[in-house]
């Protein structure tokens, strides 16, 4: 399974730089099969890698008992709270927070002002 994780980081890898700093209109401008391709690839691959891990978190989870469930269970939720969003993470922890604030911010702000916009470049208060 390492080796399909590595395959499905390197194709996250394509889209998350075709993707970043791009308005999601012009996300299909310059390769629309390609792109539409690789998203095909991602989503294969990581359904097929996902069906993969179900089944031996499922018969994992069949040897544990009860304590050991609760443990794994706040294995994962300490896990999944300190993800990253970026295929390839920072080893660090503070290069996975850096990481993470830069794609929020780039999420969070919007540049409005365009001659579609009246009104945009003036400021009221």
């Amino acid at each position: 399974m390492d080796q399909d994780r590595e395959l499905l980081r390197d194709l996250m890898t394509v889209i998350h730089e075709r993707t970043t700093g791009i308005d999601p209109r012009n996300v299909h401008a310059s390769d629309p099969q390609g792109f539409e391709k690789q998203l095909d690839d991602v989503a294969q691959k990581l359904q097929a890698l996902l069906a993969n891990e179900d089944r031996q978190v499922a018969a994992l989870l069949t040897t544990l008992g009860t304590e050991e469930r609760q443990e794994m269970e706040k294995d994962v939720v300490h896990a999944f709270g300190s993800a990253s969003e970026r295929p390839h993470p920072p080893k660090t922890t503070a290069g996975r927070v850096f990481s993470n604030a830069r794609v929020k911010l780039d999420h969070t702000f919007e540049d409005v002002s365009s001659p579609q916009h009246p009104g945009a470049d003036t400021i009221n208060g």
